[in-house]
């Protein structure tokens, strides 16, 4: 009995990450320089470079480094942030994350951004904010299983969802939308 060939993982690896690398505006990308500079066998820290690469402005610094969660949603909340630009200050970050670290699987900046706006816009007409966690941008960690997630397909621990679709015929649509 023939032992059965095993598909070759590089190509589809490569590929992944190669249309990961194009969702990231040529804006937010770092320089050759900086990236030459990062190898996993040079010691150098890369927790600076978000500060000090100048794709952040310094009110985007601050956005992500002077707030957490609560202190974001309450000055989202009281029209002191938009949303937008919060979501942008986060987007640019995790862009220079993803080219430092490889840590994103999927990237959806312009949903985000999209679905910012939408935030502000309704803050702005009702007076109120869409929920609890209005406007706050997220980050999803993938493991185990794959799902679809509105045309994106992620991988999750199966503990994390139901066993039933949205209406839609997704998985985790409405969780996403209620963020």
């Amino acid at each position: 009995m023939a032992t059965p060939s095993i598909p070759d993982w590089r190509p589809l690896a490569l590929s992944k990450r190669e249309s990961v690398a194009a969702k990231i505006p040529k804006d937010w990308r770092l320089p050759a320089s900086t990236l030459s500079s990062i190898s996993p066998t040079n010691p150098i820290s890369v927790v600076d470079i978000p500060s000090t690469c100048g794709i952040l402005t310094p009110q985007e610094i601050s956005i992500t480094s002077d707030y957490d969660a609560t202190a974001l949603v309450a000055a989202m909340s009281k029209g002191e942030l938009k949303s937008y630009d919060v979501t942008l200050a986060f987007c640019k970050r995790a862009a220079i994350a993803q080219q430092l670290i490889n840590c994103c699987t999927e990237i959806m900046f312009e949903e985000a951004l999209v679905r910012a706006k939408e935030c502000d816009e309704f803050l702005k007409k009702e007076g109120r904010v869409m929920g609890t966690l209005h406007g706050l941008p997220i980050s999803l960690k993938v493991r185990n299983i794959c799902v679809p997630l509105q045309d994106i397909y992620l991988q999750y621990e199966k503990s994390n969802w139901e066993d039933r679709n949205n209406e839609d015929g997704s998985y985790g649509g409405v969780t996403v939308q209620c963020c």
